[in-house]
């Protein structure tokens, strides 16, 4: 697959349909091997956020991309505005690893959910909410696709039933990394960087990737391992100068359960 090949990312597992008549949505847009929407829980009076998703129904044979595709990939991007919008999280759920014969890249096949946290200002109206996406759906080739939303989210009472779509796809996302169960340290040298996990020998094989604002990174290897203690090493493709400091952006995977993180880079021996 070549170029291109941009992507929100999260994993959409099953939700049942009547639960969607409790978000606010747009209209599903159609695109060449897929069709995207926006969704919104309905904030609740008080609420200093609101949760949203942007869902991707891949079709059969189409991919997307996690924040950091691989080496001809771009990263995904995203943009929100609205009246009283301070700011938005984009979400990424745990990827799956792809090789398509020239280079092996992290994310997604099947329906996938981006969940987006939106941080609402103390004076201002936050309606109607306005987004953006440029996505890379990918088959044998990469179509980039540019897409446009506009949201009306009226005001409710914070429900169950209201959240429980939006709660659906941020109930996906890896957990939070634990002292068991993380990257203690990257360490860079000039062509590779060294990864040192922790993590239950019980739930081996592990699966990590990478992603910093300059970086790109190989696939992590397994080098040694000593009960929980495990060592990886990645090839460095491409980083910035003095880019020793940067805080990393992980993700965990193992058999059973998938953990994110960041970890600051440090150098190498």
């Amino acid at each position: 697959m070549k170029y291109v090949r941009i992507a929100f990312a999260a994993v959409f597992f099953g939700v049942i349909a009547t639960l969607e008549a409790h978000a606010a949505a747009t209209d599903w847009v159609e695109e060449t091997g897929a069709r995207i929407r926006l969704v919104a829980a309905e904030p609740a009076a008080g609420d200093t956020q609101i949760k949203a998703a942007l869902q991707i129904e891949l079709k059969e044979g189409w991919k997307t991309y996690w924040r950091d595709p691989g080496d001809a990939g771009v990263p995904p991007q995203i943009s929100v505005a609205g009246e009283g919008i301070a700011g938005v999280e984009v979400h990424y759920p745990a990827p799956d690893r792809f090789n398509d014969g020239k280079s092996a890249w992290a994310g997604y096949k099947h329906m996938v959910a981006f969940p987006l946290t939106l941080n609402i200002s103390e004076d201002k109206p936050v309606f109607p909410i306005k987004a953006s996406s440029f996505l890379g759906i990918c088959e044998d080739i990469c179509i980039p696709v540019q897409s446009e939303f506009a949201l009306d989210v009226p005001q409710a009472r914070g429900s169950t039933a209201d959240q429980a779509l939006v709660t659906s796809f941020f109930d996906v996302l890896p957990k939070s990394a634990v002292a068991d169960f993380k990257v203690a340290s990257l360490s860079n040298s000039a062509s590779q960087v060294g990864i040192d996990l922790t993590a239950p020998e019980s739930e081996a094989p592990f699966e990590i990737f990478l992603a910093a604002d300059g970086y790109m990174f190989g696939v992590p290897k397994l080098v040694s391992q000593t009960g929980n203690s495990l060592r990886y090493a990645a090839k460095v493709i491409f980083a910035p100068k003095n880019g020793t400091g940067t805080n990393v952006f992980y993700t965990v995977k193992s058999a059973k359960r998938a953990v994110s993180g960041t970890v600051p880079l440090t150098a190498g021996q």
